[in-house]
């Protein structure tokens, strides 16, 4: 009985997700940001309101009361602020112990949940990590 319960449970969250508001197609749910591997802890990367197009999908008092959290455990150089959305650097990111060496493309990739329940979606973000060859630390986002 517990099993038929969580069943009905994933499938309710699952048509939330599908035909909820959060869910129109005109919003980008696909975000990337390029780092430079030695940004100073603090930097920010991203803001995730404005960049999937909540800010366009959703009134200013809704797009406020939004709140964010990653759906698996974070990595522990990037951080997530949960009542704005800010993506930013919490730890050093050495890309060569991210990611192995002689990989050509280093990219990190975690979902985000938007809530409360009757805003949720999910946001895809990857984090591509260049190995700087000079000593800034510049960032790209990409939609």
């Amino acid at each position: 009985m517990q099993r038929k319960g969580r069943h009905v449970a994933l499938v309710f969250v699952a048509l939330l997700y599908l035909l909820g508001p959060g869910s129109s197609a005109t919003a980008p749910r696909d975000l990337v940001y390029v780092i430079d591997e030695e940004c100073d802890v603090g930097t920010s990367i991203g803001h995730l309101v404005p960049d999937a197009g909540l800010d366009a999908q959703y009134p200013p008092e809704v797009a406020g009361s939004l709140r964010f959290r990653f759906l698996s455990p974070a990595p522990p150089y990037i951080g997530l602020k949960e009542s704005t959305g800010w993506l930013f650097v919490s730890g050093r990111v050495d890309r060569d112990v991210i990611c192995r060496p002689e990989v050509e493309t280093c990219r990190v990739q975690q979902k985000v949940a938007v809530q409360p329940v009757q805003y949720f979606s999910i946001i895809t973000v990857s984090k591509k990590l260049l190995t700087t060859t000079h000593f800034s630390c510049l960032l790209y986002p990409r939609r």
